[in-house]
């Protein structure tokens, strides 16, 4: 049975793509278990950086700032200038982390989108991440305001006719700007409020996007952290952010710099009406928002728990990468207290959960744990009279060689290996390769998704911490770890596949599976 469609021609150039920053950024290698360096692992956790460089440094420069209509820009003028040796490096490392995050933001949308990471479980995970976006170009548009030069002049003036044609606003509120006297102090501290309260709300949005999500990654790779700030700082000391003329509401509005990642907005302004402009915004920001129920991949079967067989252990809750297994109230006879739950509105279907189960508690409909298992003793049978056989456990996420393989489960090219097939490498029970290598089979080779890139976020991961023996579920401690092999490879990497399988079949060859 096969499971999962596939990534498609995007997903396949998107993972190409991401292959090649491997190869230049000093990963680790496929067969290693290392830690991934690859920035695109980690968007997600490099925009939460970026959102706390732009929290301390903006209540550095609130320090400072002066919410009045008449020193609003003279004292953001003191902080970049006066100050510059602080001041102007904070608010420059203010404006290129506030870039950073519209970039991170919507770098990583796209790459769920490209690799179909997006619907039925990732839903809500997707909803939010449209609000985050807004709420941060809706906080960068304001912080801008708070400057008060030509260029949040000419924000102000298209935002009020925005507003103007807004069924909630029943004034011209471009009246404000006409004349000089209008702008008051309290203009400023609403301009304010709004902007220190995207914050909070991005913040909001960020715990509802990670709320069916477990361990989820926040922290980038220190490597990652030291790159991207030096990449501010250097931003900050060759290009200092620095403020156009002081608004003059008396003038029309001049020539102005744009900052294409907070204010592509405007532009289409000048060509449609502020009516069709808020029409385009909403009918986009619905679009993407139900990208996942029109695009939809489509969803493996839920798995199934047999309560005369669990034990209340909770090491499938611990393991499910969604939060999809709850552990509730037991009244039975069984002795035991708990019994796991799944709920299929957040499972994945990853079988991550029978991986973790030694007792044969969780069944994933068309992987079942019998038949898994039937299907290892027949090809232990074919490959124990071969020195060099290898039982390949595959993830079908991981490196594509569907058209390699044959009926009977082997390789074409390699007719001592025999292929299992996995929805996720993180399903691999330890109980399956003891059984494997107990039967005679030389070798084992368990191959998944690039470690720090799992499609089930942690299946790999939790698997290669079972073959080294810290986490439970644990490979047996007497058997030899020479007789294991990972890769960890993406979709598109088929040939690292082959090499890895040649290099495994090479060392069996010259005795590894004896030491």
């Amino acid at each position: 049975m096969r499971v999962n469609e596939d990534i498609g021609v995007i997903g396949r150039l998107w993972l190409r793509v991401e292959s090649l920053v491997n190869r230049n950024s000093g990963v680790p290698a496929p067969s290693g278990a290392g830690r991934e360096l690859n920035p695109f692992y980690c968007l997600g956790a490099i925009g939460v950086f970026f959102l706390w460089v732009i929290l301390f440094s903006g209540l550095y420069l609130f320090i400072f700032y002066r919410i009045s209509a008449t020193e609003a820009y003279a004292s953001v003028e003191r902080i970049t200038h006066v100050q510059w040796y602080l001041g102007g490096v904070m608010r420059s490392l203010h404006r290129y982390a506030s870039d950073g995050l519209v970039a991170v933001t919507v770098i990583h949308g796209l790459r769920h989108l490209a690799l179909k990471r997006h619907a039925n479980w990732r839903w809500v995970a997707w909803v939010s991440g449209v609000l985050t976006s807004v709420m941060v170009i809706a906080g960068g548009v304001f912080g801008y305001l708070m400057v008060w030069d030509e260029k949040a002049k000419l924000i102000a003036v298209y935002s009020s006719k925005l507003l103007e044609e807004a069924p909630f606003f029943g004034i011209p509120v471009g009246l404000t700007f006409a004349l000089s006297e209008n702008l008051t102090d309290q203009f400023f501290y609403i301009v304010l409020f709004i902007h220190f309260s995207s914050i909070i709300v991005i913040f909001m949005a960020v715990w509802i996007h990670l709320s069916r999500i477990t361990k989820a990654m926040i922290t980038p790779p220190k490597e990652v952290i030291y790159g991207l700030a030096f990449l501010l700082l250097l931003a900050a000391f060759v290009r200092p952010a620095v403020s156009d003329k002081a608004a003059e509401l008396g003038h029309l509005v001049g020539n102005v710099s744009i900052d294409w990642f907070y204010m592509f907005l405007y532009p289409l302004m000048g060509h449609i009406s502020p009516a069709w402009t808020i029409a385009v915004v909403v009918g986009a920001v619905f679009f993407v928002s139900v990208i996942p129920w029109v695009y939809r991949p489509r969803q493996n079967p839920t798995p199934s728990v047999a309560p005369d067989n669990c034990t209340g252990c909770e090491l499938c809750r611990e393991d499910c990468p969604y939060a999809a297994i709850k552990m509730v109230e037991r009244k039975d006879a069984s002795g035991y207290s708990l019994l796991a739950s799944v709920m299929p509105e957040r499972c994945a279907s990853c079988g991550i959960c029978a991986g973790a189960c030694d007792y044969s508690a969780i069944n994933l409909p068309g992987f079942a744990e019998e038949a898994l298992k039937a299907e290892i003793k027949a090809f232990s049978s074919e490959l124990v009279v071969n020195d060099t056989g290898i039982l390949v456990f595959l993830c079908k996420k991981s490196a594509d060689i569907k058209d390699k393989i044959n009926g009977d489960g082997s390789i074409k090219g390699y007719a001592s290996a025999r292929v299992v097939e996995l929805p996720c490498i993180g399903m691999l029970q330890p109980a399956m390769i003891d059984m494997a290598i107990d039967s005679g089979v030389p070798g084992v080779l368990a191959v998944g998704c690039r470690q720090g890139d799992c499609s089930f976020r942690t299946g790999n991961s939790w698997l290669n911490q079972r073959i080294l023996m810290t986490r439970p579920p644990v490979v047996r401690r007497g058997i030899k770890r020479a007789r294991i092999r990972t890769l960890w490879l993406s979709a598109t990497e088929t040939k690292g596949f082959f090499d890895g399988i040649e290099r495994f079949r090479q060392d069996l060859s010259a005795g590894v599976k004896d030491d």
